[in-house]
C-alpha cells in the first residue's frame, strides 16, 4: 500500500501542469479508435450484405459461406489489432517522458506509426491478447460446456439446490476472472519497454515483463481495485478526461520503478 500512495503522488506530481495535454492526448486516441470502429461496422456490413445477414439479395450461404465469413472476421480482428495497438505504445511512450521531466509532443501517440515498433506493439498485442484470452476463458468455457452436457441433470435439481449451484459457480468465475486478471499482469510491462526510452525488441520485452513484474502481480492488481471509485465516475464522460490519464500514468510510473528496481538488482 505505501507503494501504491507514492506511485499515486509521482503520477499526480507528473500530471501537474500537464493535465491539458494528456486529455488532448485521450481525446486524439478516442478520436482515432472511433474511426477504425467506423470502417470496422461499414465492412462488416458491407460484407454483410454480401453473405445475406441483412436481407439483400445474396447467394444463398452454405458452409463454405460460413467459413469465408469467420475467414473475414479473423481478417477484420486483425486490421483492428493492426490500426489500434500502436495507440497503446504511444501513449505509454508519452507517459514514459513524464517520468523524466519531460513533455513529448501529443503526436507521439501515432509515433509507432511511421517506424518498426508498428510490428513490435502489433507481435505483444497479439501474442499477449492470445495467452491471457486463452488462460481467461478457456476454463470459463470449458465449465460453460460442462454445464451445457450435464444440463438434464442441473435441471432436475430443486429449485434452491439450482440457486445454490448457480452462485457457486458465479462465485468460481469471479475468483478465476481474478486469478486471470493477476496472471495477466505478468505482460503489464510489455508495451512501455518497446519504446523510444527503451528500446527493446517485442520478444525481449514480453521476456522483461514477466520478469520484472514477478511478486508484484497482485499489487498491480490492487492499484486497479483501488480506481473502481474514479472509474465509476467516467460515466459522466467529462471525469474521464483527467481519470484516464491518472490511472495510464500510475500504471506506467509503477512499470518504470519495477523496470529501475530489475535493473538494479541485476547490477547487485
Amino acid at each position: 500500500m505505501k507503494l501504491q500512495r507514492k506511485v499515486k503522488r509521482w503520477a499526480r506530481g507528473a500530471l501537474r501542469g500537464r493535465a491539458g495535454p494528456a486529455a488532448a492526448l485521450f481525446l486524439l486516441w478516442a478520436a482515432t479508435w472511433g474511426a477504425v470502429s467506423l470502417m470496422d461496422q461499414a465492412i462488416f456490413r458491407l460484407v454483410g450484405h454480401y453473405l445475406g445477414w441483412f436481407g439483400g439479395a445474396a447467394p444463398a450461404v452454405d458452409w463454405r459461406g460460413q467459413m469465408g465469413a469467420l475467414w473475414i472476421s479473423a481478417a477484420a480482428v486483425l486490421v483492428r489489432a493492426a490500426l489500434l495497438a500502436p495507440l497503446s505504445a504511444g501513449a505509454a511512450a508519452w507517459f514514459s517522458a513524464l517520468g523524466a521531466g519531460r513533455q513529448r509532443s501529443v503526436s507521439t501517440l501515432l509515433w509507432p506509426y511511421t517506424n518498426w515498433v508498428w510490428f513490435r506493439s502489433l507481435g505483444v498485442r497479439l501474442y499477449t491478447g492470445a495467452v491471457t484470452g486463452l488462460v481467461t476463458l478457456g476454463p470459463i468455457g470449458a465449465a460453460g460446456g460442462l454445464c451445457w452436457l450435464l444440463r438434464d441433470r442441473l435441471l432436475a435439481l430443486a429449485p434452491g439446490e439450482r440457486v445454490a449451484a448457480a452462485v457457486i459457480g458465479g462465485i468460481a468465475a469471479a475468483v478465476w476472472l481474478l486469478l486471470a486478471r493477476v496472471y495477466c499482469q505478468r505482460y503489464a510491462l510489455a508495451l512501455l519497454l518497446i519504446g523510444p526510452d527503451y528500446g527493446f525488441t517485442a520478444a525481449e520485452a514480453i521476456a522483461l515483463s514477466v520478469r520484472c513484474t514477478r511478486g508484484h502481480r497482485w499489487r498491480l492488481v490492487g492499484l486497479d481495485l483501488s480506481f473502481l471509485p474514479w472509474f465509476a465516475a467516467c460515466l459522466l464522460v467529462v471525469p474521464a478526461l483527467y481519470v484516464l490519464p491518472y490511472y495510464t500514468a500510475c500504471r506506467v510510473g509503477y512499470g518504470q520503478y519495477l523496470y529501475h528496481r530489475s535493473r538494479r538488482r541485476a547490477r547487485a
